[in-house]
């Protein structure tokens, strides 16, 4: 009885683990050249289809799990990614 129980227990908090390590925040920043906002910055999670572009203040948000790699990319720039 004592191995079911023991069992059970592990089972629920690999689970219970799992969840909590899938959940997701809203990732909210913005995109500058170091002065001005940039606009059409292409913000998006690597080895996702989840993705969005900046506002015209640069700004974006975006739903991303805290070991997400945000990947930043614009017209003539290489992309590059940053922790959220």
């Amino acid at each position: 009885m004592k191995n079911i129980i023991l069992i059970f227990t592990w089972v629920f908090s690999l689970l219970f683990f799992e969840h909590a390590m899938s959940q997701t925040a809203a990732v909210k920043g913005r995109v500058t050249d170091g002065k001005e906002p940039l606009p059409g910055v292409s913000v998006k999670i690597k080895n996702s289809a989840t993705g969005t572009v900046t506002n015209a203040n640069g700004e974006f948000t975006l739903p991303a799990a805290a070991t997400d790699v945000l990947i930043f990319t614009f017209v003539g720039l290489p992309g590059k990614g940053k922790y959220p």
